[in-house]
């Protein structure tokens, strides 16, 4: 039994590793999402001022790009 169970596992982690990237290109860039989050990081707008994360999801719901305003993901 644990053997199919570890063929299958390699089975799925192949074919997931076949699957063609995803389709960003009709949507900003990374260095666009990036400027564009610094940018509302850094007006007064009313909020707390805190740093923030930015991601952007194809219509089929695939990560694109992601990306944060702080020095480091952990201060997020």
């Amino acid at each position: 039994m644990k053997k199919i169970l570890i063929a299958l596992s390699l089975s799925f982690a192949v074919s997931s590793a076949q699957v063609q990237a995803a389709d960003c290109s009709g949507l900003p860039s990374w260095s666009t999402l990036k400027t564009a989050l610094t940018k509302a990081r850094q007006e007064a707008n009313g909020g707390l001022n805190l740093d923030m994360w930015g991601t952007l999801v194809n219509r089929d719901g695939e990560v694109c790009a992601v990306t944060f305003t702080g020095k480091s993901r952990s201060l997020q």
